[in-house]
């Protein structure tokens, strides 16, 4: 009974989709999706991901998997402002179109020099290269989020280097490059094919040259093929280190949240939060090359 009381909500929503042929656009509803409290419809947001087939075999695009990752990030951000570098067909687009929908002023800006279509009244296609995009066609309001996906490392380069100048990156902004794991091997190649070199070059090259940003990395990749889709074609997020520290009068007090149990003292409980230098015979979880990598 609970169950069912708890769906209520969400059926009239349901049973408009239900209606809804996935594969043809112009079929789909319009919903007032920011009306809805229910969360219903979330599955509206996403119905144009998820008709790739598993094999998510697909060149260009991302695959619905990474898409669902952008979305997944861009709602849990609170991200209302999006800029992405390579738009293609609009798929990245419509992904964080419906991602920023509700939030407050959102817009969702797309460079690219081909045409690509605009998806909505808070989208904007800037058809121009990436080095020649001014501040002024980007709005002069900071964005939540980058996407990069355009494989040109001088125009990315320089698209980053402005941004940064032009404090158009919000300080807990992140970037959503795409293309960046490899494909499975053939052949003498034995390790796989790096699928975009570029993306991989301009998230190193970033780290060196805002190096006091100290910028972080996480690495969506299926390299060795564990997962169910044969070929993935990889993430990596990056973002600049957030600051997690725990106020002094908390270790103090000892008060760690509704059911929490902190540090057995108020010494660790500061200790864990000052710098320190990790060193090789430190390091856990790495095996030996992982180690040198990491300090060359």
């Amino acid at each position: 009974r609970g169950f069912h009381t708890h769906m209520c909500p969400l059926l009239p929503v349901l049973a408009t989709l239900a209606s809804v042929d996935p594969t043809d656009h112009t079929s789909w509803p319009q919903l007032d999706v920011c009306s809805d409290q229910s969360q219903g419809s979330l599955f509206y947001a996403l119905r144009h991901i998820g008709l790739q087939g598993r094999a998510q075999a697909v060149v260009g695009p991302m695959q619905d998997d990474e898409a669902l990752l952008l979305f997944a990030l861009t709602r849990a951000a609170g991200v209302n402002r999006a800029l992405e570098l390579g738009g293609l067909g609009g798929f990245s687009a419509r992904t964080l179109l419906e991602a920023v929908q509700c939030t407050r002023q959102p817009a969702v800006y797309t460079v690219d020099l081909a045409p690509v279509p605009v998806l909505g009244r808070h989208h904007r296609v800037l058809q121009k290269g990436a080095e020649q995009v001014t501040a002024a066609d980007l709005g002069g309001e900071p964005f939540g989020l980058l996407v990069l996906d355009c494989h040109h490392y001088p125009a990315t380069k320089q698209l980053l280097k402005n941004v940064l100048r032009w404090r158009l990156l919000r300080r807990d902004g992140m970037l959503f490059l795409h293309d960046t794991g490899r494909h499975p091997a053939g052949g003498a190649n034995s390790s796989g094919v790096i699928h975009q070199p570029v993306e991989r070059l301009i998230a190193m090259w970033l780290e060196r040259y805002d190096c006091a940003a100290s910028w972080q990395r996480l690495v969506v990749h299926d390299d060795d093929g564990h997962g169910a889709t044969p070929t993935r074609h990889g993430v990596t997020v990056l973002q600049r280190k957030v600051s997690l520290a725990v106020p002094q009068r908390v270790c103090q007090q000892g008060a760690h949240g509704f059911g929490g149990t902190g540090p057995e003292s108020v010494r660790e409980c500061l200790r864990v939060q000052t710098r320190h230098q990790c060193s090789r015979q430190a390091a856990r979880g790495y095996d030996a090359d992982d180690i040198a990598d990491d300090f060359e």
